[in-house]
C-alpha cells in the first residue's frame, strides 16, 4: 500500500480581521497579467481590470494604468479612497458581412466612469444575483481594502447609509477571490511562527513561559 507524502502547499493571506491566515495554494488564482509596481505589503496583488488592456486595480484599492506608456512598466497611480475613475474598455468582435465571418476583428474603445470600490469588488468579490451595490463594512468610504467590501442590494445600501440597519444584520455571506501573492517566503514563515507562539498556539513547554503576556502589533 502506497502512502501519499505530498504536503499540501499553503499560501499566506489576511483574514477579514487582518490576521495572518493560510489557505491552500490550489484555492488561489494566478495573476494573468502581472506588472512591476511597488507594493505596499506582501499581501497586495494587482490584477488587470476586465475588458481593459491598460488598467490594474489592487486588493487594497490602488488603481494604476500605463495607458500612455503601454509598452513600458511605467504606471500612473490614480487617486485613492472615495473618488471617481475614468477608464477605457476595449471590445473585440469578429467582423461579419451578410452574416458570414470575414476573419477580421473589429476593435472598439469605450469610455466608462467607475470608482475604485467598484473595480475592487468586480475583481476580488464573488458577485450575487440581486446584490449590485458595494458597501464598506467599517463605514469608511476611503477604505477600499477588498475584505472591507460587501455586495448588498440597492435598498440595503440606502438603509445602511441612513443608519437604519447594520451590515451584520443583513446576514449576507460574502466570498472573496484570492490571488497568489508574495507572502510565501522565509520571512513570512518566521512571522507566522512568532505569531502563533504569541497567540499561545502550538507552544512547547519550554517556550510557553517566554511568551506569556506577549503581543504582536
Amino acid at each position: 500500500m502506497e502512502s501519499n507524502n505530498t504536503e499540501m502547499k499553503m499560501q499566506y493571506i489576511l483574514d477579514e480581521n487582518k490576521n495572518l491566515a493560510e489557505t491552500p495554494l490550489t484555492d488561489m488564482l494566478p495573476v494573468e497579467h502581472p506588472i512591476k509596481c511597488k507594493l505596499i505589503s506582501a499581501f497586495e496583488v494587482f490584477v488587470r481590470v476586465p475588458q481593459t488592456e491598460n488598467y490594474w486595480i489592487s486588493n487594497y484599492g490602488r488603481g494604476v494604468n500605463n495607458h500612455r506608456n503601454p509598452n513600458m512598466n511605467k504606471f500612473y497611480e490614480h487617486k485613492q479612497g472615495k473618488c471617481h475613475y475614468t477608464i477605457y474598455e476595449v471590445w473585440r468582435t469578429p467582423e461579419k458581412i451578410r452574416g458570414k465571418l470575414t476573419g477580421k476583428i473589429i476593435v472598439e474603445t469605450t469610455k466608462r466612469e467607475t470608482s475604485p470600490e467598484e473595480l475592487v469588488a468586480k475583481c476580488f468579490l464573488k458577485q450575487y444575483r440581486g446584490r449590485g451595490k458595494v458597501w464598506h463594512k467599517n463605514g469608511d468610504f476611503d477604505d477600499n481594502w477588498y475584505k472591507n467590501l460587501i455586495y448588498v442590494t440597492g435598498k440595503d445600501f440606502i438603509n445602511l447609509k441612513a443608519d437604519k440597519i447594520t451590515w451584520q444584520e443583513l446576514s449576507y455571506e460574502q466570498e472573496y477571490i484570492e490571488y497568489v501573492n508574495n507572502a510565501k517566503n522565509q520571512a513570512m514563515i518566521a512571522y507566522g511562527s512568532i505569531s502563533s507562539r504569541c497567540k499561545g498556539e502550538n507552544n512547547s513547554e519550554s517556550a510557553h513561559k517566554c511568551y506569556d503576556d506577549v503581543e504582536m502589533c
